[in-house]
């Protein structure tokens, strides 16, 4: 995996390290130990690699999410929700769907109930499909941060951390 960094993407590889790490297959200090690639995307790959992630969609939107400035809380347990796969500004689900989980009546009417309880509880969830979180992550951001200020939520703080990473041109290369 140390190696992949000469031949895939920042955001391709650190999809790799989040599966190994969450499969048990790298541990975060054989992370620390890669000596391959600059120090900068070596910082990054630390910092980012999350065995929370269940897939490369979910790589692809955490990333994004955090890279715009928003706090991120993978897989995150909500009472009568149950886990959902972010909690973004403690305030906004957003679920990652796949059609091998979420296709078929009985799936859509379990995330029906899941996203009316967690609208019950003041949370406003967002749903995607994975591709979405492939092809478009920053339709992702775009639509939370609305969410929030729709919410009240974008506070000076979140405001601040948005402005920041907006200062921050585009997609930074680590190689």
């Amino acid at each position: 995996m140390d190696l992949a960094c000469l031949c895939i993407p920042p955001r391709e590889q650190l999809a790799v390290v989040d599966a190994a790490m969450r499969r048990g297959l790298l541990s975060r200090e054989q992370l620390e130990a890669f000596s391959q690639g600059s120090s900068a995307r070596r910082r990054w790959l630390d910092q980012m690699a999350d065995a929370r992630s269940e897939s490369l969609s979910e790589t692809c939107a955490r990333i994004e999410l955090i890279e715009a400035g928003l706090s991120v809380e993978p897989q995150c347990e909500l009472p009568a929700v149950g886990r959902v796969d972010f909690l973004v500004e403690g305030a906004v689900v957003v679920e990652i769907d796949s059609e091998a989980h979420h296709a078929g009546e009985k799936a859509r009417a379990r995330d029906g109930r899941r996203d009316r309880a967690a609208i019950t509880q003041g949370f406003s969830p967002l749903r995607y499909m994975f591709h979405d979180a492939l092809e478009r992550p920053g339709e992702i951001v775009a639509d939370v941060v609305a969410t929030l200020m729709r919410m009240g939520r974008l506070t000076p703080t979140v405001r601040t951390k948005l402005d920041q990473a907006a200062r921050v041109s585009g997609w930074r290369s680590l190689r």
